[in-house]
């Protein structure tokens, strides 16, 4: 995604159509220790991957992110390392329904990292 400088550190967005995921799938995607639709999981999780990926330039698998989730926003924390974000580091995010999609947005506040529990913190969240 593109964002004009100084608006954000990284920008993550995902969009899925509402239909349900292969089951066979939410075992890869859905930690044991997270709750919530397998799809607004996925759908979740891509976008605060590829926010978190304009600073780290990391790949991370589905368990590297636990998420949790609440009506029309959502919390990715870490689980693991990817430099500049430690593990507990939370990425807020929204989600809404629109024309039959599901869209996922994350951006991560401009400035010096560590930011990621300050920004969800400053967003009115639980840090």
């Amino acid at each position: 995604a593109v964002a004009p400088p100084g608006l954000a550190a990284g920008l993550g967005l995902d969009c899925e159509p509402l239909a349900p995921l292969d089951p066979a799938l939410v075992p890869t995607i859905r930690r044991e220790d997270e709750d919530g639709d397998p799809l607004r999981l996925f759908c979740a999780k891509e976008a605060a991957y590829k926010a978190q990926f304009a600073l780290s330039a990391r790949l991370l698998g589905f368990s590297a992110l636990r998420v949790t989730l609440a009506p029309g926003a959502f919390s990715a924390e870490l689980t693991e390392p990817a430099p500049p974000f430690a593990p507990g580091d939370r990425l807020a995010g929204r989600q809404a329904e629109v024309g039959g999609l599901l869209l996922s947005a994350v951006a991560l506040p401009p400035g010096n990292a560590p930011f990621p529990a300050r920004a969800l913190a400053a967003a009115g969240g639980d840090a």
